[in-house]
């Protein structure tokens, strides 16, 4: 064989002898890794935290809010006395889709803006801080029970929370004055008494309260 013959046929058995090899790991193409983002959660924490501080809660609710929330409520037991008339007659029928849809249509069309009607007239703060209303506009729906308008306010008005002037009503303001009076007579007893009733009723939501108004009720009403 000549030279060249001899060299090409080298070569030949070097390149069959490498096909034969198993790939070599580091010659694999590497894939592609995705840009991981890092999250400053701390950073996260610290502006909702600045955002809160800027916002005042109000304490209670306004007198006009239950007002309001009554001639609401009471139209609407009378619209759901006869939506469940209806759905019955549906039921009664075989028709549970017919039933379902009427109960719908009642909670989208006469539910829900009977609610919306109470907050627009006072705000989203007021009406969840009136615990008694929210359990009488539970008890007007159907199928979603204890919660649901607390819910629906929080999910619905999230933003508008705790944006409220945060003033007291005249009933507050004239209680403070007279629950200071009696502590500063030492009538402890007494200033104790009218400051657990005042405070229960701004929790219930009859009457509205400044934060600090509400935080010298609260002293007053634990004392031991």
């Amino acid at each position: 064989m000549t030279p060249e013959q001899i060299h090409e046929a080298s070569e030949i058995m070097k390149n069959k002898y490498l096909a034969e090899l198993p790939p070599d790991e580091d010659s694999k193409p590497s894939e592609v890794e995705e840009p991981v983002v890092a999250v400053d959660l701390y950073d996260e924490a610290r502006k909702k935290g600045l955002e809160e501080s800027t916002k005042s809660y109000p304490r209670g609710a306004s007198t006009l809010t239950k007002k309001l929330a009554e001639e609401a409520l009471n139209g609407l037991a009378k619209q759901k006395k006869k939506v469940e008339a209806d759905s019955n007659y549906w039921l009664e029928r075989g028709d549970k889709e017919r039933a379902k849809m009427t109960k719908d249509q009642y909670m989208e069309e006469c539910f829900l803006p009977a609610v919306e009607m109470v907050i627009i007239a006072s705000t989203p703060d007021e009406v969840l801080n009136s615990r008694d209303i929210l359990r009488e506009f539970d008890k007007l729906t159907f199928e979603y029970g204890p919660g649901y308008t607390a819910s629906y306010i929080r999910t619905a008005y999230g933003p508008q929370l705790g944006n409220a002037s945060n003033q007291s009503d005249g009933y507050v303001k004239d209680a403070v004055s007279r629950i200071t009076y009696l502590a500063n007579s030492d009538q402890i007893r007494a200033a104790y008494g009218l400051a657990k009733k005042v405070r229960e009723e701004i929790d219930n939501g009859n009457h509205m309260a400044s934060g600090d108004d509400y935080a010298l009720i609260t002293r007053v009403a634990t004392i031991d």
